[in-house]
């Protein structure tokens, strides 16, 4: 059961390979239309860089990347490019496959780019977030002479507020008199 798993992941990751080898072919041969080529570059670019844009070594993700990204950008690819410029660069992928592809340095600095603006933003969001305002602080208890309550009628209760009230109210019972 495992051997024959493994057997047809091995020939699942082959046909990716010969995949990808034909849709470097295809992408150079001028019949292709060209916005096909510039998703192609970056498909191939992401299949033959030595950096992926999610790393293998984070538990599940790393691999998902590999197994969903890779197959829907070769799907959409062949849908994109003429069957006839295809089987022609299938052919083609035999013989290179031989002989070898180099690695994308330029896929790689591409995806180098997207983890340092990953990092810088998340650099600047801590920066802004602890440094520029205040860091985080702890909170204190409020003096409880800044502590005051309202009255039926929305007033601040002070005792400036309390004093004036009785001072009021001893006024109108003057002027009642």
């Amino acid at each position: 059961m495992i051997k024959r798993t493994l057997a047809s992941l091995k020939a699942w990751a082959k046909r990716i390979k010969s995949e990808i080898y034909a849709l470097y072919i295809a992408m150079h041969d001028p019949r292709t239309p060209v916005h096909a080529k510039y998703f192609a570059m970056l498909v191939i670019g992401y299949a033959l860089s030595p950096i992926d844009l999610i790393p293998d070594f984070i538990p599940v993700l790393g691999l998902l990347d590999d197994l969903i990204l890779l197959p829907l950008g070769i799907i959409a690819l062949e849908k994109m490019i003429p069957p006839a410029i295809m089987v022609y660069a299938r052919k083609q992928a035999d013989k290179l496959i031989r002989t070898g592809l180099p690695a994308s340095q330029y896929a790689a600095m591409i995806i180098v780019a997207i983890w340092a603006l990953v990092l810088s933003s998340a650099i600047w969001w801590l920066v802004n977030r602890t440094l520029l305002n205040g860091g985080i602080r702890p909170t204190a208890p409020v003096p409880a002479s800044t502590i005051s309550t309202h009255d039926l009628n929305g007033r601040r209760n002070t005792d400036n507020n309390q004093k004036s009230d009785s001072d009021r109210s001893r006024s109108r019972e003057r002027s009642q008199d």
